[in-house]
């Protein structure tokens, strides 16, 4: 006996594609405020950052989350509010209107185009995924398929041809038309007013500001008779290395005669730390502190530290020697021949043993009096310094 097949009735495709749209925006709103807490709160860590390789910090450190001088998390904003308001129109289940599916369906699938070109980024070049990330991928194919098969249960009519008439259809409906030129205009003035907090500027080293070397041949920044020394255990390729030492380098522009910060170095690189990173790890960084062991040698060592801090943030898969060299005043030659010295990777080598000693197994990490802050100094502290 053939059994008939019950077919759902159109509020259940609708609402479907609809939840699957509202999901992404609140996912994408969470996103866009850990992007920004990301970058500004020392003390932030978002409920996802788990683990080095699942860690949404990350991804929202890395300038790969920029896109056309706008955050990922607003551009996502933005589509899945444009996912909504081309569903207004279509809640009712009109025949005239039905052929805008076919531009749902559209937008969908560029949407989760982009989504496996993030995978590939976050695969390739961070090297960490971001569980809120791969939910919006998921929402993405989600909302393809469903605004898919809502079209071809409703329209008898193929696809591609659909699409002009579906673009005429939803222009000549006066609400979609303007919510559509406001979230244009929404976005458009983003990308200009919007401050780009993401770049964080670097104060330069203020004359007050005294600078030298320990008697350890560290080089420390900051109050030539400290009342509070600070030992910063730092990677060159750490998103938060860089944020907390500049910050803790405004803090010394403005209080030059109570703080002091010592610069050591600890990089996660399997190359030069098996025991702490047995697995590749932000590759490169124990070159890059080697690079800034030789700027010390030659009294450069504050102008290449800021450098080296730029280029491992910039989006390139290697870094040239050539702008330390000249900064240091050198021949890239005797660079590369100074970084390779038994001098130089011996400093390299007890600054890490010093860090194991501590008990460190992250960066940054900051030994102030002999106890050991990993990620940043507490605000107790912070604030004690400058009273």
């Amino acid at each position: 006996m053939k059994t008939q097949q019950t077919a759902f009735p159109y509020p259940f495709y609708f609402w479907q594609v609809a939840v699957y749209a509202l999901a992404g925006l609140l996912t994408s709103l969470y996103l866009a405020y850990a992007h920004y807490k990301n970058h500004t709160d020392l003390a932030f860590s978002s409920f996802c950052a788990i683990t080095q390789a699942i860690n949404c910090d990350t991804v929202a450190q890395n300038p790969w989350s920029i896109f056309w001088g706008l955050p990922l998390a607003l551009w996502g904003l933005f589509v899945y509010a444009l996912f909504l308001v081309l569903l207004i129109p279509l809640k009712q289940l009109d025949k005239k209107r039905v052929p805008g599916w076919s531009l749902i369906t559209a937008l969908a699938l560029v949407a989760s185009g982009f989504s496996i070109y993030l995978a590939a980024l976050s695969a390739i070049r961070i090297h960490s995924w971001c569980v809120l990330c791969v939910m919006t991928y998921a929402v993405n194919f989600l909302l393809a398929f469903s605004s898919w098969v809502t079209f071809r249960r409703f329209s008898k009519v193929r696809f591609f041809s659909t699409l002009p008439t579906a673009f005429n259809v939803l222009a000549h409906i006066a609400p979609v038309r303007w919510s559509i030129a406001l979230l244009i205009a929404l976005l458009i003035a983003g990308r200009f007013f919007i401050p780009t907090y993401w770049l964080q500027d670097v104060d330069p080293i203020s004359a007050k500001v005294a600078t030298g070397i320990t008697n350890e041949g560290n080089p420390w920044i900051g109050a030539e008779t400290p009342q509070f020394v600070i030992e910063e255990f730092t990677d060159y390729q750490c998103f938060q290395c860089r944020k907390v030492h500049f910050y803790l380098r405004q803090l010394i522009n403005q209080h030059p005669d109570r703080i002091r910060l010592v610069h050591r170095h600890y990089p996660l690189d399997h190359e030069f730390n098996r025991i702490i990173a047995p697995d590749p790890f932000h590759v490169g960084s124990g070159r890059l502190a080697l690079v800034a062991i030789v700027a010390a040698n030659h009294g450069s060592f504050w102008v290449v530290n800021d450098a080296l801090y730029q280029a491992a943030q910039a989006k390139k898969d290697s870094i040239e020697i050539d702008e330390f060299a000249q900064l240091m005043q050198i021949s890239t030659a005797q660079l590369a021949a100074e970084m390779f010295t038994e001098i130089t990777l011996k400093h390299l080598q007890h600054d890490m043993v010093q860090g194991l000693q501590h008990g460190i197994t992250g960066t940054p990490s900051f030994v102030v009096d002999g106890k050991v802050y990993p990620k940043a100094l507490p605000p107790d502290l912070l604030e004690k310094m400058i009273k």
